[in-house]
């Protein structure tokens, strides 16, 4: 995998599911950087000693690429995932190897390299994971797809018949076009095709960039600088004030006609310099029979949702309603395991006033 993966001094490689590092070890070998991240905490022990200062996450890896939000990108992955299994969930999950991979290719930088070992079944000629590489072909280029035998690995104790994919973060106009060997092959055969894989393409050394920063904090790992952004305030943000708004005494059934619907505008709330919606809005005769409830909630926006009209008022009577829903806590019941972080069982009991369920 090492090697196919043409791991070079100026590459960082990330292991989304270090287990004990043999493969984080052998691109050590090659002189390259690492990120590491393992969820098992006896395993995460081994790999603080095997490795010292490197950066050591403890996530799940199906969502990799959202725990590594606004870090450096990795130009090489290595990766080992599990075959069928996902934290928290104990019945097989065949969805657990294209989670992990997709992840982790979302992470790679553009022009890098993905080289994976899964179960053999994970193939592009399987139909039940076919269009999970077209999909993945959209944005990669699927370079090898090749068997293994189970004979490689009889000296540690399993016979299982295994995969190597190697996947590069380059555009392809050929989506459909899936190279893939599916006879497994033995080591001397799999070293052979491993020395006739193209050269990697060039890649850039990028940061994800968000979209509000004030300032950066610089964290150095080994021949690596991350800069991790810093979120704004509410109170940093350009123009941005409270959305008052007036409330009004409901008198829809005052003005009701007799048809199955209702032209509909903001029937409880009037704001200020609002703008009315630009196309005709409606709603059923038996709904505007019900008055809406008077909202509490003011949401902060920057004031040129309204002096603008990028928001109509109907718009934002969504806004303001949603925002009055999200404030509340529903009670409930439920039961979490002895990690306190699972719920076994969740059983909700919406609790509404007549006038609610009405209007629903």
């Amino acid at each position: 995998m090492t090697l196919a993966g043409q791991i070079t001094r100026s590459d960082l490689i990330l292991e989304p599911s270090t287990g004990t590092g043999i493969l984080a070890q052998f691109g050590q070998l090659q002189g390259a950087s690492l990120m590491l991240n393992e969820l098992a905490q006896d395993r995460s022990k081994i790999l603080r000693r095997l490795f010292p200062g490197t950066p050591l996450l403890s996530v799940n890896a199906e969502q990799i690429n959202d725990y590594l939000a606004g870090k450096t990108q990795p130009s090489v992955v290595l990766m080992n995932p599990p075959f069928s299994s996902s934290p928290k969930i104990s019945d097989r999950n065949p969805d657990a190897t294209p989670r992990y991979i997709n992840s982790a290719l979302q992470r790679l930088c553009d022009g890098g390299r993905l080289v994976t070992i899964t179960a053999n079944w994970f193939s592009p000629n399987n139909p039940t994971w076919r269009e999970t590489f077209v999909k993945w072909q959209e944005k990669a280029r699927v370079v090898l797809s090749v068997g293994v035998s189970g004979k490689v690995y009889a000296l540690h104790g399993t016979t299982m018949e295994t995969r190597i994919t190697v996947i590069d973060k380059v555009p392809t106009a050929e989506i459909g076009n899936i190279p893939c060997i599916g006879e497994t092959l033995e080591l001397p055969e799999l070293l052979a095709l491993i020395e006739q894989l193209p050269e990697r393409s060039s890649w850039q050394h990028s940061t994800v960039k968000t979209p509000s920063v004030t300032a950066s904090k610089v964290v150095k790992l080994p021949r690596r600088t991350v800069v991790v952004a810093q979120p704004e305030t509410v109170s940093s943000l350009p123009d941005v004030a409270v959305l008052e708004y007036e409330l009004v005494e409901w008198s829809g059934s005052d003005s009701l006609k007799d048809a199955l619907y209702e032209t509909y505008c903001p029937q409880r709330i009037r704001i200020k310099d609002a703008l009315p919606h630009p196309s005709l809005l409606c709603e059923s005769a038996a709904l505007a029979l019900v008055s809406p409830p008077a909202p509490t909630y003011k949401p902060h926006l920057p004031r040129n949702i309204i002096t603008q009209g990028l928001l109509s008022e109907a718009q934002l009577e969504s806004v303001i309603y949603a925002g009055q829903a999200h404030s509340e806590f529903l009670s409930g019941s439920y039961t979490v395991d002895d990690s306190g972080d699972t719920a076994l069982t969740a059983i909700v009991r919406y609790i509404f006033s007549t006038e609610t369920v009405e209007k629903k």
